[in-house]
């Protein structure tokens, strides 16, 4: 429920108020959570990293199909 208090109305998260405890208190269980969350994030990372190469080219077919087909608006 903390997550769901963290959540805005534009899908935006924020930080919980206070210091809410958490459920479990395993390191074990904690360790594996952290490195699943390093797992997402790095694969945001490398999606970010894809989409941006992929706009450049798309950028630069539009370019090139421009030059050659040259249209009026």
């Amino acid at each position: 429920m903390v997550f769901e208090t963290m959540v805005t109305d534009n899908y935006i998260i924020t930080m919980p108020t206070g210091n809410p405890q958490l459920v479990l208190t395993d390191p074990a269980v904690i360790n594996e959570f952290c490195y699943y969350l390093h797992q997402r994030e790095s694969t945001l990372i490398a999606s970010k990293v894809f989409l941006k190469r992929v706009q450049q080219r798309e950028k630069n077919t539009c370019r090139f199909i421009e030059q050659q087909y040259p249209l009026e608006n």
